[in-house]
């Protein structure tokens, strides 16, 4: 197959941290806060209205058709006050879950920009890289040309020349070496 491969556009690294992982500690704190109302609600009283009607033949009258109502209504409420006792060990545990997600999160952070610092700094080491194989590369192929020239006048021998040759080309392979590792790390 005839695949024709092309190096990609060069792009620009976006510096801002932008990863899953800071979506999962957003969501992880988002759940500490719900385990936070819940102690809230959990403590709260609870208060139920109910109400019944109930109707009534009193006896039988076979004359009477009357028939007697009678209606009920009543409010409960009910506190369980074991769980203030507790309410102040759950949230300082919540509080404590938050710490460790925001201690978490600054770590992350930290490692993350760490290593970008080090991206940066191996992009840096490649470009100089490259600048020094570009005259490397230069300097080799004068030296190579120097040594056809003497090659032809009788001066130097085939293994000079080949030697000389071989440097040129091993000078080109570093060169394209370290732009394939340039753009490996930039990408």
């Amino acid at each position: 197959s005839n695949a024709l491969l092309s190096t990609p556009a060069p792009v620009i690294p976006d510096k801002s941290i932008n990863r899953p992982e800071l979506y999962l500690y957003e969501q992880q704190r988002a759940l500490y806060d719900a385990q936070n109302s819940a102690v809230t609600a959990r403590n709260m009283p609870k208060i139920a209205f109910t109400g019944y009607a109930i109707g009534l033949t009193p006896g039988i009258k076979l004359a009477s058709h009357k028939m007697d109502h009678l209606l009920m209504a009543g409010i409960s409420m009910s506190w369980n006050i074991g769980g203030l006792y507790t309410k102040k060990n759950y949230r300082s545990l919540i509080h404590t879950n938050k710490l460790m997600v925001d201690a978490q999160q600054e770590t992350f952070l930290f490692n993350t920009g760490l290593e970008l610092k080090q991206t940066d700094n191996q992009l840096e080491r490649y470009r100089q890289l490259m600048q020094k194989d570009d005259e490397i590369v230069r300097l080799r192929e004068s030296i190579k040309n120097a040594s056809e020239i003497k090659y032809e006048n009788g001066a130097s021998t085939m293994s000079d020349l080949l030697s000389d040759i071989n440097a040129e080309n091993l000078a080109r392979q570093n060169k394209a070496l370290h732009r394939i590792e340039y753009l490996m790390n930039l990408y």
